[in-house]
This record gives structure tokens, sequence and C-alpha cells, in this order.
């Protein structure tokens, strides 16, 4: 069928839902979705009609891998996806691009295995919050990136030990706290 799919909050507290999650193309709402579901071991997105993602895994203490392989050119929320996903170490966004995404605060917040993360100024152009985004990802490993259109990036990388590179800050901050 190609109805249009609303999941969300239709998981939400599934701790009996295990294995595998499929967002199939049609979906469009999907905000927690699966907000602690802590028994989801990884994520194939492939709609591109998401526009937020809003705590959709946020609590899957399980959630290992998640592919996110649709267009993301709809997508404009990020904020708090994968928060506390303590055992999260792959994502991979093949051919996706985050360039209308405004809001990744909190989004890997919490997400203390996860070891790389490909990530581009150029992809994250529009992110005006991205505050506590990587807070206590003690193993990520990446280079530091301010998009320069940021407004809050309040806690964005406490907690992370291998951030490394230099960092221009632009004028739009107004909250580091």
């Amino acid at each position: 069928s190609n109805s249009a799919v609303d999941i969300d909050y239709c998981y939400l507290w599934c701790e009996k839902m295990q294995g595998d999650v499929y967002i199939p193309e049609n979906t469009i709402y999907v905000r927690g979705a699966f907000f602690r579901c802590s028994n989801i071991s990884s994520a194939d997105i492939k709609s591109s009609k998401i526009s937020s993602m809003y705590n959709t895994f946020r609590g899957c203490t399980n959630l290992k891998q998640v592919t996110i392989s649709g267009s993301t050119e709809n997508l404009i929320n990020m904020s708090s996806t994968f928060t506390d996903c303590s055992n999260l170490t792959s994502l991979s966004l093949s051919d996706s691009s985050f360039s209308n995404v405004t809001s990744i605060e909190g989004c890997f917040s919490g997400c203390s295995n996860l070891k790389s993360l490909s990530l581009s100024d150029s992809s994250l152009h529009n992110i005006t919050n991205m505050g506590s985004c990587f807070r206590d990802c003690s193993n990520l490993r990446m280079q530091c990136i301010i998009p320069p259109k940021v407004v809050d990036i309040g806690s964005a990388y406490y907690g992370c030990k291998n951030v490394y590179g230099s960092v221009t800050l632009p004028d739009t901050i107004t909250s580091m706290a």
C-alpha cells in the first residue's frame, strides 16, 4: 500500500519488541515511535517523507546499528533522536544529507559507545540548535564541528574525550551554557 503511515508514539515503552526495525518509504510520522523500546537491536529507515525524528529511538539501550538510506530532504528536527542509545556503535548515512535539519539538540547525547560519525560542515549548514548533541559520547572520535548558523551549542561536546580540531565560533551563537 502507498498510504501514509503514522507511527508517532506507537510503540512507546514496548520492551517486548526486539530485533530489527524497518521504517518503510511511505512513513511520515515517527516522533517517539520507539521511545524506550530497549530490546531493538537495529533500524533501517527508508522513508524520505519524515520531517521530525524527535525522540524516535530515545532510550533504546540495545540499539547498535542504524541505517538511513532514504533521502532526508524533508527532515528538519532530529532532537533527541538517539538520546541514551548507549550501545549504538554504527550510524550509516549512505547518500543522505541533513541539509534541511535545523535541530540536532541532544541527538546523540548518552551514546557512550558511538565511536565515529561521518558528518561535515556542509551537510549541517542549517543547524541552529546543537545543545548537548554529543554530550557524554565518551568514545566518539571525530573532528569538532560548529555549523555557521548555530545559535545554541550548550554542552554540545561535554564529556567527549576524543573530539579534535580547531574551532571557529560563528557570530550567531547566543547560548553556550
